[in-house]
């Protein structure tokens, strides 16, 4: 998709854009590319994030977390998830709640880091894969945690999608 683009001159730090310059080298882009992808994600996410509350924490943090929730709460924790902050979120980007909202909100999420997000269509249907990368012993029970909050948000569009988990993934077909 071709954007329009404005030209516009700042200034940065020395050390700030030999990190940006080594950072484009690596991801094998040029350094406008980076530029728009960083500023986009501080200005469409990040901020969003902070303002929700969203905390950053690292994966083994997060495996500790889930492993102190007894399994039979597992599904309580992602049901109230779903409940707690995404309708809001939703509403402030759009003006209703729909599958196209709920869809924006999983993309969303998985910008923060929780998951990686891939779709497709298989036999006609549409196919979204959640793919996250807790471990044997923590993977399985995120996947319970992410499976009960898809149905949630799902749940809001009146849509029961059919969900498949694995250790390491979600899919979602609807």
């Amino acid at each position: 998709m071709k954007r329009k683009t404005v030209s516009v001159h700042f200034r940065l730090w020395d050390d700030v854009y030999d990190s940006l310059q080594m950072e484009a080298r690596s991801q094998k882009v040029n350094l406008n590319t980076l530029l728009n992808q960083v500023l986009s994600t501080h200005t469409r996410d990040d901020l969003l994030f902070e303002e929700e509350g969203f905390v950053k924490m690292t994966k083994n943090t997060l495996r500790a977390a889930l492993s102190l929730i007894p399994d039979d709460k597992l599904s309580e924790l992602g049901r109230l998830a779903a409940k707690n902050g995404p309708d809001a979120r939703m509403l402030a980007r759009s003006d209703c709640i729909t599958l196209d909202t709920v869809l924006d909100e999983l993309r969303l999420v998985s910008r923060s880091g929780w998951y990686s997000l891939n779709e497709g269509k298989r036999a006609g249907k549409e196919v979204i894969s959640l793919i996250h990368n807790l471990g044997p012993t923590t993977g399985p029970r995120q996947s319970v945690v992410l499976s009960a909050y898809v149905t949630g948000l799902f749940a809001l569009v009146g849509v029961r999608p059919k969900i498949t988990t694995t250790s390491t993934s979600v899919m979602i077909e609807y």
